[in-house]
């Protein structure tokens, strides 16, 4: 997949817009097929690319990928709606840093999607 993306950026950094097309459509792509190596790996070659302009939604799009890749520390979440803390009896915490344990362990789901159940 590596070979493919360095390829396909030596064409396509002639072209800004094309760059852009293409690089958020194989990003989408890549994401929804969980290709997270693949993913990240072309978030680094564009958001690197300094011979053409990338547009900043898919900059965004791309430095999120970047900075949330395994082994990074989570940004401090804070919870509302329905969540679940074990151990906790009332009192439940307000955010992810009022969680006091060595580990934590969080399950993102939604009762409509049909994977989630």
């Amino acid at each position: 997949m590596k070979h493919s993306i360095d390829a396909m950026m030596v064409h396509l950094v002639k072209d800004d817009k094309k760059l852009n097309e293409v690089a958020d459509y194989l990003f989408n792509l890549m994401e929804k097929h969980s290709l997270f190596r693949a993913s990240e790996y072309l978030a680094i070659k564009v958001l690197n690319e300094t011979k053409c302009t990338i547009d900043s939604d898919l900059a965004k799009h791309l430095e999120c990928c970047r900075t949330m890749k395994k082994g990074n520390i989570a940004p401090d979440m804070v919870f509302s709606g329905d969540f679940v803390a074990l151990g906790y009896a009332s009192d439940l915490p307000e955010k992810l840093s009022d969680i006091n344990c060595n580990y934590t362990l969080v399950v993102f789901r939604a009762g409509w999607c049909p994977k989630c159940t």
